[in-house]
Parts: C-alpha cells; structure tokens; sequence
C-alpha cells in the first residue's frame, strides 16, 4: 500500500490541471477582485500551476525543508503588485490552494485505505503547511520589492510630469492627466506646507496628506518632499482651514495658499501664488500659520527684492520705519488713516481711540516723514506694506 505522499504526488502528476481549476474557481468564487485583471488571472493560474507542481515535486522526495518557490509563482506576486492589489487578498488565494490539495489527500487517504490515515493527513497538513509558508515568505518579499518599486517608479512620473507642467514644457495635457491622476482642465487651487530643512518628525508628504483627508479633501495631488510640499485641491469642496492649519502646526509646519484658478495655467498660477505667500510668511517677524497669498499679494510683489524693498522702506519713511513699538504704532494709524480715505474721525473709531490721539499722532508721523500725509500718500502705503512684510 502507498503511503498518502506518494499517492498525492501521482495524483498531482496525473491531474494537475483539475487541481490548478480547482483552485482557480476557488479564487475566482471567494477572491473575484483579486482575479478581475485578465493579466493576474492569468498569473495567478500559471503561479498556482507551479507551486502545485513543485509540492509534488516535494512529495515525491519527501523533503521536508529548503523549499523552492517557482519564479511563475514569484511573477504573480509581481504582477499583483503591479496592479496595485492588497497583499492580503494574494495570500489568502494560497490559502485556498492548500484547503483545496488539503480536502484532496483527505479524499485520497479514504478512497485506497491508507493506515491510520489520521497521522497521514496530519503529516500532509503540516508539510503543506510548511511548503506554503516557504512559498508566501518568498512571494510576499517579491511583491514587497515590486510595489516598491512600482511605486518609486509612478511618483517619479507623476514628480516629473508636475515639473513639467510648472516649467511650461507639457503638450500633451490629456497623457499628463493620465500620468497624475488628476484633473487639469478644472480650477485648482495650491496649498505649501513647509517647515525648517532641520525639523525632525513625521514626513511633511505624509503629514500634509493626512491633514488634508481630515480637512475634507481625501486625494489631493502631491509634489515635492523633504521641508517642503505642495498640494493641488480642486475647489469645489468645503476646505476645513482652521483644521487642517492645527493638524499641521502640531507637526511644526506652516501654510500659504494661493488663489482658486482655472485650467493648466492655473494649475502654475496658483502654486506661484502659493509660494509668494509663504516668502512673506517666512519674512515677518510673526510666525503665520497659514498664510493666503489674497491677504498677503502686495506684499509679495513689493517684497520680492527684500534688500531693494528695505531700502524704498528706509528711505521713504526715514525714522517712521525703525523696529520699535512706538513706531510701529504709528506706522499702524497712519496705514488705517490712510485706508480710511484720510478721515480723522473713521481712524479713531477703526482704532478705538480719541480722535485727538489721532491728531497727535498723525502729527509726529509728518515730523520724521518730513512732509504731510497728502504728500505721497500712495508711496508711504506701500513703504508700510514693506515694513509689515519684512
């Protein structure tokens, strides 16, 4: 009488394609994701008819270590990687392929009346139990590598593409969307999150995302890495600011946002945008949390020269621009007189002070400006502008 090994490797030999479509519509019946891809199908049939064939292999031999795992089965775990399956799902399709040999060699050891046929099938459990442990470690290593990989290899497409896109180069907008993921022909609106190049903590890319799907935008696209990263929204979702700036603080990174615009140009438009913001942001003396390129654009423009735009500041202000309180108290009442249209009494109550205090004031600022506030008006605003930004 054979013993239950050798009669499962005769069977194997004999019938491998039933045991390779048994398996198969088990996965096809309990895994239908996994096998929806006609190319993993087709990977997946051509792993498992290897992995039975070496089981067999083993059976006959009747190694009980130092397995090899067959490179179709290893090209299968490459394949599921490259289509971006779960992990899980794969491993569990090997499971199936042992229940289903396991019910075999259980069907076998009743039908020629193996002894003690318990032991047997239990010596079958474990080996196979083994085997396909052997076989998942190498597979699961494989997948791991290639996903990797894969993935490696799509964000430096997706890097490039936006480079692309950011220095003008791109013809093909349809292949760019393609690449990305994402919509080009829509409004966009960018979003930098960056913080000191010495930080230490969680990777921005990781945090920003994180930070965004809390805030209400689960896929936004991602640029850059390392202390600074850009995100594309599309608008049309509510953005919940007040979160997303508390998610990252905590994280010690800051925010600046540039203004909702349409289509590639837009696309360039806003992250310009976005980047002026957080060069004011990262001037003041003030640490912004989040700043809008709105709030902040003449600034930015008046800014972009800080040595050049110092010395217009200086020179337009003269003693009105030194960093004291005094002064900048000052330069804060005449900034509201001005915005106020040149009305004494609109200032006072913008302010919440006499318009006597005003008075006097507006007075002193003539003094070290050397000329009224009628004078010049439009420079001196722009001189404050400077002042407040650097």
């Amino acid at each position: 009488m054979d013993d239950l090994e050798a009669l499962l490797a005769a069977d194997l030999d004999t019938a491998l394609p039933a045991y390779s479509g048994a398996v198969m519509a088990r996965i096809q019946a309990e895994l239908p994701d996994l096998v929806a891809d006609p190319d993993v199908e087709a990977a997946a049939r051509a792993g498992t008819e290897s992995l039975l064939r070496e089981f067999a292999t083993v059976l006959r031999l009747g190694l009980t270590g130092g397995f090899v795992t067959p490179p179709q089965s290893l090209a299968y775990g490459r394949r599921v990687a490259r289509a971006g399956l779960p992990l899980a799902q794969m491993l569990r399709s090997y499971r199936l392929g042992q229940a289903t040999m396991f019910a075999r060699a259980a069907e076998l050891a009743d039908r020629h009346g193996v002894a003690d046929p318990g032991t047997a099938i239990v010596r079958i459990g474990a080996l196979s139990f083994s085997f396909a442990d052997s076989a998942m470690t190498d597979v699961t290593a494989e997948y791991e590598r290639e996903r990797d990989a894969h993935l490696r290899s799509a964000f430096a497409r997706r890097d490039a593409t936006i480079a692309a896109l950011l220095a003008g180069t791109v013809t093909d907008v349809a292949a760019a969307e393609a690449t990305l993921g994402h919509r080009l022909q829509t409004a966009h609106r960018a979003v930098v999150a960056w913080r000191p190049a010495d930080a230490d903590g969680e990777d921005l890319r990781e945090v920003l995302r994180d930070a965004l799907g809390q805030a209400g935008v689960p896929r936004p696209l991602l640029f850059g890495d390392g202390p600074a990263v850009t995100a594309w929204l599309h608008p049309g979702r509510p953005v919940d600011w007040e979160g997303l700036t508390r998610t990252v603080a905590v994280a010690g990174a800051q925010l600046a946002a540039g203004e909702e615009a349409d289509g590639v140009a837009g696309f360039v438009r806003s992250r310009q945008q976005a980047e002026l913001a957080r060069s004011v942001a990262g001037r003041g003396a003030v640490r912004r949390p989040l700043t809008h390129y709105a709030d902040v654009a003449l600034a930015a423009r008046l800014t972009r020269d800080p040595a050049a735009a110092r010395a217009f500041a200086v020179d337009e202000l003269g003693g009105l621009s030194a960093p004291t309180p005094a002064m900048a108290q000052l330069r804060t009442t005449v900034g509201v007189y001005l915005a106020a249209g040149h009305d004494r009494t609109r200032t006072a109550s913008l302010l919440g002070i006499h318009r006597n205090t005003v008075a006097r004031r507006l007075a002193r600022a003539g003094d070290l400006l050397g000329h009224d506030l009628t004078t010049r008006a439009r420079e001196v605003e722009a001189a404050l502008v400077v002042v407040d930004a650097l």
